[in-house]
């Protein structure tokens, strides 16, 4: 009905099939297999715009920004893909297998930040990651959580304490650097807190694998992890500590 009422008016509409990480379909870290979407593309005077009505009037009674009409190609290709290239409307298009090792983002998180510099949900590392966010807007904070997927207990995953955490938070951007002290696969999420309440939203979420156990239990953070930037970590940044975690914020 929405494509045949703008055909209708003149405006030039065409219906996409896709894949999209949001459906309940796709479970994150698995392939995406067969089309599990579909939404518009409108030309208009010779400029085109990603339309997705759908995910629009499924929320038109809650609190949702206007993101699906008219976003960002760059912004719109975390989530969801076309079958044919050209409609992805990028200057550089990806391929389905770069899609799907993408980690997948909730579209709130373009609101406040840009997208996370490390993209690939998969991660094996030693024992230490960091991820760094650019801010789009200075007061945003982000909170993490890491859980064991190898320690699952009625069913869930439990909160991972064997690590260290450090975030540092500037002005300009969120860095986020964890030690895992065990061998041992992780589910790593960012979360947003929604203003002064302890509501939190997932940003994106990472699973990692650990490759080794730390002998030494002790293991900090050196100086040099706090950036080069940083020269007197005591008079620069400000230190809390929150549920076992340390953050810091530059005054």
């Amino acid at each position: 009905m929405y494509s045949h009422i703008l055909k209708n008016i003149g405006i030039n509409v065409f219906n996409i099939n896709g894949y999209n990480k949001l459906s309940s379909k796709y479970y994150i870290g698995e392939a995406i297999v067969g089309n599990n979407w579909s939404w518009n593309i409108l030309e208009v005077k010779g400029n085109y715009y990603i339309i997705e009505p759908s995910i629009y009037i499924i929320n038109k009674d809650k609190e949702i920004d206007d993101f699906y009409f008219c976003p960002k190609p760059e912004e719109f290709i975390w989530n969801y893909i076309s079958e044919k290239v050209e409609y992805q409307l990028l200057e550089n298009p990806i391929t389905k297998e770069e899609f799907q090792k993408r980690v997948k983002l909730n579209y709130f998180i373009f609101r406040n930040f840009f997208p996370p510099d490390i993209i690939y949900t998969n991660l094996t590392v030693e024992n230490k990651i960091t991820i760094r966010i650019n801010k789009k807007v200075q007061d945003s904070e982000i909170i993490c959580r890491l859980f064991n997927t190898e320690n699952i207990v009625n069913n869930k995953y439990h909160e991972e304490k064997n690590c260290k955490c450090l975030i540092i938070n500037t002005l300009d951007y969120i860095e986020i650097k964890y030690l895992l002290q065990k061998k041992s696969k992780f589910k790593l999420q960012l979360m947003e807190r929604i203003g002064s309440s302890n509501i939190c939203q997932i940003l994106a979420e990472y699973f990692i694998e650990s490759t080794h156990d730390l002998e030494d239990d002790k293991f900090e953070f050196l100086p040099e992890d706090y950036g080069n930037d940083i020269k007197s970590p005591n008079k620069i940044l400000s230190r809390l500590k929150r549920n076992g975690y340390e953050y810091w914020s530059k005054v």
